[in-house]
């Protein structure tokens, strides 16, 4: 019988924080309170004044953050915002493991996993090939919004998230992704990091045209003539 309420004692102990009690209601509401202020300080300092609805990291590596964000959400990263360099190192850690495993996945899409693994471990910053490595190894999906130039980093039936780059730098697109999503996939340019254009001889001169709709780029020269198929390639290229 000792024995017995000795484990429904330390049953009671183990989920006592997890009670309704007036301890816990004053420690969650500090909790809550402590979140919001940091939200409110870093959205000062994050938010663009051009797009409101973009959420800007302020760590050097931000499109690993941007990454971090849309895999595990905002209020974690706002509450973890004091252990950052823990967590970025782990994360690309444990990334560069589960790719040991998805080597056949990495080939199909072009990436060579010596040089995903140098990315990871040893620069300051991710490329959108490491980004593109980060989420078949976290089995998520996402795109890269640069002006009107689409990355779609899709692996999975679902878009988790979108990245914009706005101003030179990267951030976390806020608000209504699907329907975001849809637009862009329907009227921008839509391509993958380790391809984005084919060689020239792979289009007609009507496709590239339909690409420098998309991209916005101009066809037409300064004497109001239609530019080459070689002229329209070239420019294409400075975009991607």
């Amino acid at each position: 019988m000792t024995s017995r309420k000795k484990q429904y004692d330390f049953l009671f102990n183990d989920l006592n924080s997890y009670m309704f009690t007036n301890d816990n209601i004053i420690r969650y509401t500090k909790l809550n309170n402590t979140l919001k202020l940091k939200e409110k300080s870093i959205h000062k300092k994050e938010k663009t004044k051009e797009n409101k609805d973009v959420f800007i990291p302020r760590q050097k590596d931000v499109l690993f953050w941007c990454f971090y964000i849309i895999l595990n959400g905002k209020e974690n990263y706002l509450f973890n915002i004091n252990n950052i360099f823990t967590i970025e190192k782990e994360t690309k850690i444990k990334a560069i493991e589960i790719l040991k495993s998805k080597k056949d996945i990495l080939k199909e899409h072009k990436q060579k996993k010596t040089e995903i693994e140098n990315e990871l471990l040893n620069e300051q910053t991710i490329t959108i090939k490491g980004l593109s490595a980060l989420c078949i190894a976290y089995n998520i999906s996402l795109c890269v919004v640069k002006n009107r130039l689409v990355f779609d980093l899709k692996y999975t039936d679902t878009v988790n998230g979108i990245i914009y780059w706005e101003n030179n730098k990267y951030g976390v697109y806020d608000t209504d992704i699907n329907n975001y999503y849809t637009n862009i996939i329907e009227n921008y340019y839509v391509t993958n990091p380790s391809k984005p254009i084919k060689a020239i001889s792979g289009y007609t001169i009507k496709d590239l045209q339909e690409i420098c709709k998309k991209l916005n780029i101009s066809i037409i020269d300064n004497n109001g003539m239609k530019i080459k198929k070689t002229d329209i390639y070239q420019k294409i290229q400075t975009i991607l």
